[in-house]
């Protein structure tokens, strides 16, 4: 079983120390990824990445978001902390350089095939970050939940449709106070 004093060999191959990651879920729609991410020396950018067989929509003019959709399910993503700096698309490739496509079967005949389509959200060159992404998960119909977020002295604040509250520890202290919480470890769901 892999831990932080054995690393995975993915985690070797890419040279990072540490990759945790922490879901949570918050009703009605929202999920927040926060990844804690350390390279094993030198500066490194880090990627989030998303993959899709539906469509990807940006914003070219914000770096840090971007919508998935297929049929009528919608994924809003964006990275919220730290500030990406490029985003990145992709097809999944073979090692001849040929796309892998899915194929979509619907009452046993074959209608369509689609490629793999990716989405990455880069950083600048560090030795550590937490990643924070929140996804909104609607549909055709609705609207996705309001939040805001800010970091305040060594905390990422992320704030749902204004009555509940996420706040995030991204300092190296272990116990931590925003807006007279006090609290230990990663996280806490106010």
């Amino acid at each position: 079983m892999p831990s932080e004093n054995k690393p995975t060999r993915a985690r070797r191959e890419a040279n990072i120390d540490k990759a945790d990651r922490t879901i949570v879920y918050i009703k009605p729609n929202l999920f927040v990824v926060a990844d804690d991410l350390k390279s094993a020396g030198s500066e490194k950018s880090f990627e989030f990445w998303l993959n899709t067989q539906g469509t990807i929509t940006t914003d070219e003019s914000d770096s840090s978001k971007a919508t998935i959709n297929k049929n009528d399910a919608y994924l809003f993503a964006d990275v919220v902390y730290p500030q990406v700096t490029s985003k990145v698309y992709s097809f999944t490739e073979k090692p001849d350089g040929t796309f892998i496509d899915e194929t979509v079967v619907k009452n046993n005949n074959i209608t369509e095939t689609k490629p793999d389509t990716r989405i990455g959200f880069k950083t600048n060159k560090t030795t550590g970050t937490k990643m924070v992404t929140v996804l909104s998960v609607n549909n055709e119909n609705e609207v996705p939940c309001y939040y805001t977020y800010e970091e305040i002295n060594g905390v990422i604040k992320i704030a749902v449709n204004e009555e509940s509250f996420l706040y995030i520890n991204n300092s190296d202290k272990e116990t931590v106070t925003c807006d007279n919480i006090t609290f230990k470890g990663e996280m806490a769901y106010v």
